[in-house]
């Protein structure tokens, strides 16, 4: 980088300790070296020193040229003309100790930066003897009047180059030569080219923006939505000829969901409010939708968060952190997706999207998007401005009767962490220890050393459950998920595929007043054995069990239930419940721990062909039953059978829970798109109507110009009959 020639930076491939000195017990390392000329009552004073950083754009602060110093010879004067000498490195203390976020709040949080300055330089005055306020008081203000004419002003030109080093270091560089353009799509404003590369062979979509700055937004929402769980269209940055482009990888099977199909779909109302947090308006359109492999992919986000579809700033009055018009607007539109949303549903998703979309995770798209630091800040606080705002209206129209956030004993976990890792493991013994033994009868464990071969050992299984909570539950690996009697019939590739649906998801179960009280208590404990007690109480306790079900994302809903919700008489053969059994519905949103160890050790309830192995009768199990995975919906995902077994691992990777009355809960006041069927079938009526308004046409010219036979003319009237 070429540092501005106002801004007297130069940089430097070495590491500058706080003595001048270079040392090389460090990685080599960018300096910016900046050199500042404080004016204070008249004295020339200065300072130089070298600012230590992983990249130049976290020390944007350049000063003017040194000059020599000048000391009035008092005590006060000598501590006053210190003040570059202590000031001066604490200004650049700041900057590098809080990187982007205090540089960025140069632009849009001055008062807090001098804030967080201040408390610096009187630290440093009392590090440095300075015991007088009246010293302090000054060394502040030569601190903040130096801020105020020199950073503030001169460091507008290293800030633009830093900015130029974090947005575009380090991007892919192609060339059209590279490549060959197959073809050009249709879809979107920008018309996204279809290539294959010349040495890969492999096949992407490049798609460049009106200006860098539309795609870096689109890039952005983009890495919004993956960090939020949202299934999207993974996109790379990358230069072609030097311009900015977005780069995905081409997908040759998919198809164009109808809206019908799409506005009752899981992946669209678990995250609507998402669309409509990041005001991403071009949604609308089911052209910007990909269906692949039962998945509805949000594909083209050029609408979203500031920009339009076509590159246009939006009107600050459509985007902005003041209010989420869109919560109302998007709904307003007729025969669109949203429309049919009820309060409910978004509410719902606007909690997965804030459960999911964590400060550090819209931090890392911002960096992985390389969006602009200068503007960053900005858009960061309005997206935290509107998901506050979103977050108070969900409160409001759907509110949670409790939320509880669960207890873990550190203890527990770092006794684990120095079993598992560190302690030293003779491997012979260990292998003893998961379950393997020598098939050389009397041969003992010290024997066995190098010689242990894949014919000398074989796995011993586990006989049933022990209810151990931290039972070393087997991993469901490929020996499992090849057997043809366990995982076959598709079982085996639809395991990862009902896992990545769990993403973003909760765990959601229906229960009475004593189970919640159970739950709430259990969430207060740190001793993982009460823990237990209370949610797997002991046989001859009420509620006595040694596994319970829970569904994924919905809850599960009786035949009757459903029966009352439509007005009809039930006349099935379902067992009749009580109410009060099922006064309450628990939600738990999954966490990636939750999700680890559901991938890790989750087996299939009902293999394909005989017995599930004794090996994994504590693990938990997906249950394909009803609406879940069963035959009413071999679509949904399957239920969750939570055991003993190794629940301490499990119960780990929860952070909160929550609870819902039934009768409040979103099932009773979700879309069921009456509308668009209705509007659907009228449809299909009137296309109905105009073909045989059609056919009836084309019959009436067909028989116009059929030619007349004479000699049948005439008998049509009665003509020429014989008498």
């Amino acid at each position: 980088m070429k540092a501005p020639k106002e801004a007297s930076a130069t940089l430097q491939s070495q590491h500058v300790t706080s003595t001048g000195k270079n040392t090389r017990s460090m990685p080599a390392v960018p300096v910016l070296q900046a050199r500042f000329q404080p004016e204070y009552d008249g004295q020339e004073e200065t300072s130089s020193t070298d600012i230590s950083a992983q990249s130049a754009h976290t020390h944007p602060a350049v000063f003017g040229p040194p000059v020599q110093q000048k000391q009035n010879g008092s005590n006060v004067g000598n501590a006053v003309a210190s003040f570059p000498a202590i000031a001066g490195p604490i200004v650049q203390r700041v900057l590098r100790i809080d990187g982007e976020q205090v540089t960025e709040s140069r632009i849009n949080n001055k008062g807090a930066f001098k804030t967080k300055l201040n408390s610096h330089i009187s630290n440093a005055a009392g590090e440095a003897g300075i015991a007088s306020n009246k010293v302090r008081t000054r060394l502040t203000q030569w601190a903040n009047d130096k801020l105020a004419h020199d950073y503030e002003s001169k460091a507008d030109a290293a800030w633009g180059a830093a900015n130029d080093i974090v947005s575009n270091d380090g991007i892919p560089a192609i060339k059209s030569t590279d490549y060959t353009v197959i073809r050009i799509l249709d879809s979107g404003s920008t018309k996204p080219q279809h290539v294959k590369f010349n040495d890969t062979r492999q096949e992407k979509v490049i798609k460049f923006g009106k200006d860098d700055g539309h795609l870096r937004t689109e890039i952005l929402a983009n890495k919004l939505y993956t960090a939020a769980n949202i299934p999207t269209l993974k996109v790379d940055i990358v230069t072609v000829d030097g311009q900015l482009a977005q780069m995905t990888d081409f997908v040759s099977s998919f198809s164009t969901p109808e809206q019908l199909e799409l506005s009752s779909s899981d992946d669209f109302l678990r995250h609507c409010g998402a669309d409509m947090l990041f005001a991403n308006w071009d949604l609308f359109k089911t052209d910007n939708w990909m269906k692949i492999d039962g998945r509805m992919i949000r594909s083209d986000n050029g609408g979203s968060l500031d920009r339009s579809a076509q590159g246009h700033m939006k009107d600050p009055g459509d985007w902005n952190g003041k209010a989420v018009k869109d919560i109302g607007s998007m709904r307003e539109k007729k025969n669109s997706p949203y429309s049919s949303v009820t309060d409910h549903e978004v509410a719902d998703s606007v909690r997965t999207l804030a459960k999911n979309l964590t400060v550090d995770k819209i931090n890392q798209a911002f960096k992985d998007a390389r969006y602009p630091l200068k503007q960053r800040a900005t858009m960061r606080q309005t997206l935290l401005d509107r998901m506050k705002i979103a977050l108070a209206w969900a409160d409001k129209v759907y509110p949670l009767d409790k939320v509880v956030n669960v207890q873990h004993s550190t203890e527990e976990r770092v006794r684990e962490v120095i079993e598992d890792d560190d302690l030293p493991m003779d491997h012979a013994q260990a292998l003893i220890d998961m379950g393997y033994h020598g098939v050389v009868p009397g041969m003992p464990p010290e024997f066995l050393g190098e010689q242990l071969k894949n014919g000398m050992i074989k796995p011993r299984e586990p006989q049933g459950k022990t209810g151990n909570p931290h039972e070393m539950l087997p991993k469901v690996g490929p020996e499992e998920l090849l057997r043809k009697d366990q995982f076959g019939g598709g079982l085996a590739k639809a395991m990862p595929k009902y896992f990545d649906r769990m993403k973003a998801g909760r765990l959601v179960r229906r229960m009475s007043d004593g189970e919640r009280g159970a739950f709430e208590k259990a969430a207060g404990e740190k001793d993982m054995e009460k823990v237990l007690e209370l949610i797997f109480p002991e046989a001859g306790k009420p509620g006595a069990r040694g596994e319970m079900v829970w569904s994924v994302n919905k809850p599960y809903v009786f035949e009757r239930e459903i029966a009352k919700l439509k007005g009809e008489d039930y006349k099935g053969t379902e067992t009749e419940h009580r109410p009060e059994d099922y006064h309450w519905i628990m939600e738990i949103y999954i966490t990636q721990e939750m999700l680890d160890f559901l991938a890790d050790y989750a087996y299939i309830n009902n293999p394909t062909g005989g017995a599930k192995p004794s090996a994994f009768l504590g693990n938990p199990t997906l249950k394909m039953e009803g609406q879940s995975g069963g035959v009413h919906d071999k679509g949904g995902i399957p239920n969750i059978v939570i055991k003993k077994d190794g629940f301490a691992k499990l119960w780990k990777g929860i952070q909160s829970f929550h609870f819902v009355e039934a009768e409040d809960h979103l099932w009773r006041h979700s879309s069921d798109n009456t509308e668009l069927i209705k509007a659907k079938k009228e449809k299909e009526w009137k296309d109905e109507q105009e073909r045989v308004k059609e056919q009836r046409k084309k019959d009436r010219k067909e028989a116009a110009d059929k030619p007349v036979d004479n000699d049948n003319f005439g008998k049509l009237f009665g003509w020429g009959e014989e008498e």
